[in-house]
């Protein structure tokens, strides 16, 4: 009680980043310290991106994003989103907004629970599970800010028999596609290869 006591006389303002990764027991050992900044006129002010959140083994609980806002339903909230986008290219932007639409996304869970089903260990969503999916990428598309050519995306499904196989056809498919844009952008500098595993 005393450190509250101390903390919460001092400081009127908070300002937490990464907010989709906070856990509930972080967010109880803050919370009071924000309530009474709160009460005196402070602010809270909290930054995150629910689609981003990586830290739930760790107990990260998106649901704090709408739970604090009615944790402080009496006080003066807003809501904002930064839907302009000042890093990425106009296909990548674009294919971000296709991928990550309502629309697709429920294809994608409905499809995945269709082959999934009758397998061992398959892990299934109900319609809550669906609906918070949704609810987390529901904000999500961006406008392009930036100038400066339209960008590239390519994807490729690949489907061999064996891993080896799938491995080699990758490993050529990417030299090829490198060599190729190095040509198109004069150097190797704008490329980059994102992959699950090293």
């Amino acid at each position: 009680p005393e450190l509250y006591y101390r903390l919460a006389t001092r400081f009127n303002h908070y300002l937490i980043d990464e907010f989709q990764d906070t856990n509930l027991l972080q967010w109880s050992n803050i919370f009071p310290m924000v309530e009474e900044a709160l009460s005196k006129g402070g602010s809270l002010f909290y930054v995150g991106d629910k689609k981003q959140a990586i830290f739930g083994f760790r107990g990260g609980d998106t649901a704090l994003f709408d739970g604090v806002k009615a944790q402080f339903g009496a006080f003066n909230k807003q809501d904002d989103y930064l839907n302009n986008n000042y890093r990425s290219l106009k296909a990548v932007v674009e294919f971000n907004n296709q991928v990550f639409s309502g629309e697709n996304l429920k294809r994608f869970l409905e499809a995945r629970e269709d082959l999934q089903k009758d397998k061992d260990g398959a892990i299934s969503f109900d319609s809550g599970d669906i609906n918070g999916i949704l609810a987390n990428f529901s904000a999500s598309a961006q406008q392009i800010k930036k100038t400066g050519g339209p960008g590239y995306i390519k994807i490729e499904r690949v489907t061999l028999e064996t891993k080896d196989e799938s491995d080699e056809l990758i490993r050529d498919n990417l030299i090829r596609l490198i060599r190729e844009l190095k040509e198109c952008y004069h150097g190797y500098k704008p490329i980059a290869v994102l992959c699950r595993t090293n």
